[in-house]
């Protein structure tokens, strides 16, 4: 994959980052879908950055 890809993939899973009136679980299950997609992401890139692509998708300070 390349460096578009992973900012096309951050891009939509920031898109669809429930809102702060949602509850607790959807933020919760969104959250570990976007770490599952860095994982995979990680799995095929030995450069990808993944604290900066949880950062692009919206999850503070990119921690994992």
């Amino acid at each position: 994959m390349s460096r578009k890809h992973f900012i096309a993939l951050a891009a939509a899973l920031k898109a669809e980052k429930p809102g702060a009136n949602w509850s607790a679980n959807k933020h919760v299950q969104w959250e570990l879908d976007v770490k599952a997609v860095a994982n995979a992401c990680a799995r095929f890139d030995g450069n990808f950055k993944r604290e900066r692509f949880l950062t692009a998708c919206g999850i503070e300070g990119g921690h994992v």
